[in-house]
């Protein structure tokens, strides 16, 4: 329970610390945020998670928070600032319900395939979503232009 509650209480800080980051207009480095979640999940894949267990237990709880709650940070900064970019609202809203609910889903997979197949499969899902929002974008841009 004890690290549990250290995981969730990190969570929700990097939420919090993601929309005060874009209400002060770091939401205009979305290209930094997206390249520095990848780049921190790419990490995490390659991190050996057995370092943890030789840390004291202060230390570990931080260190073991920050690395699940980082990409949090970054990944909620590319949210903020992608949602407050859209007309359509309640179609942004939707589409972010189906990806939890994706995500969720493929969660569970990391019992049987484990935590760095699942990172993989993280870092192609925010790649792609960062592929796709930079061509709609530049067919709004075309559009407009």
């Amino acid at each position: 329970w004890v690290v549990i509650t250290f995981v969730f209480a990190g969570i929700f800080v990097m939420v919090l610390l993601a929309n005060f980051a874009v209400q002060r207009g770091m939401g205009r480095y979305i290209v930094w945020a997206n390249m520095l979640l990848l780049v921190w999940l790419a990490a995490w894949y390659f991190f050996p998670r057995s370092v943890l267990n030789m840390l004291a237990f202060p230390t570990r709880v931080i260190v073991g928070s920050l690395l699940v709650a980082v990409p949090l940070f970054f990944s909620g900064i590319v949210f903020a600032s992608s949602f407050a970019r859209r007309k359509s609202v309640n179609i942004a809203f939707g589409w972010n319900l189906v990806g939890a609910v994706v995500g969720g889903a493929i969660e569970a997979t990391s019992l049987v395939w484990g935590i760095r197949a699942l990172t993989l499969l993280a870092m192609g899902f925010y790649a792609s979503a960062w592929f796709v929002a930079g061509r709609q974008q530049k067919e709004i841009l075309r559009a407009e232009g």
